[in-house]
């Protein structure tokens, strides 16, 4: 009897090791959604079900403000740290923008605008694939700005999971982590190695964090407001 009950104890681990290493944290804020509808409404198409088919592809959706000051045109630059045994080990710049840009009003006069929102598309890889990746697509100010990167796990790692920062005052030239993409820890599970994350729900933005100390390998994207001119005027 007791072998059968940690037979049973080991498989529900590794069945929810399985869901989580697949699936990135969900956060759909935006949505006041019920878990459940009316049965007349059932066969209506809804945005649970919207999400629930999000979910299983592996994909999520963030969104936060970015409160950049306006009396410059600063340069704004997204980054991917990478990190091994919370040691930084690599930091690099994937794209640069402008935060003060040209653009028309509702009369369609001409005026200054600027960066204010920013919404990333995550797309889990398939860890079955080792040459696959974490896809993330950037959108700024609703969409009219947009770009993509990826970030490859490192094939000795079978799973990622991926959570979202806690937010954290803004300051220009400060890093703003956005995302963690981290590998875990292993732990022996009666005699068995089995990779895990436990941690916040929201990571602290200074990285100070048990969790991340414990982990072997993990990625940071995020941005930072250098106080730089995007144009330079030589």
């Amino acid at each position: 009897m007791m072998k059968t009950t940690s037979s049973l104890i080991l498989a529900i681990f590794f069945a929810t090791s399985f869901i989580t290493s697949t699936n990135a944290q969900n956060d759909y804020r935006d949505f006041k959604i019920r878990d459940t509808v009316k049965d007349e409404n059932f066969t209506i198409f809804n945005m649970n079900d919207f999400r629930d088919a999000l979910v299983q592809l592996g994909i999520n959706v963030y969104k936060w403000d970015m409160p950049i000051p306006r009396d410059n045109d600063y340069q704004l630059e997204f980054y991917v740290q990478e990190y091994e045994k919370a040691k930084l080990i690599k930091d690099s710049v994937v794209r640069t923008w402008t935060t003060k840009f040209w653009g028309f009003d509702e009369n369609s006069r001409a005026e200054f605008q600027y960066i204010k929102n920013l919404r990333i598309i995550s797309e889990m890889p398939d860890f079955n694939d080792k040459s696959d990746k974490l896809r993330l697509k950037v959108s700024l100010n609703s969409g009219k700005f947009q770009f993509t990167t990826s970030i490859l796990p490192r094939p000795i790692y079978e799973c990622y999971y991926l959570i979202k920062f806690e937010e954290t005052n803004f300051e220009i030239g400060k890093d703003i982590p956005l995302l963690l993409f981290n590998a875990g820890w292993e732990i022996n599970f009666e005699g068995e190695l089995v990779r895990q994350y436990c941690g916040p729900n929201f990571i602290p933005a200074d990285l100070d964090d048990d969790s991340l100390r414990q982990s072997d390998h993990f990625f940071v994207f995020g941005y930072r407001v250098v106080d730089e001119e995007f144009y330079r005027r030589d």
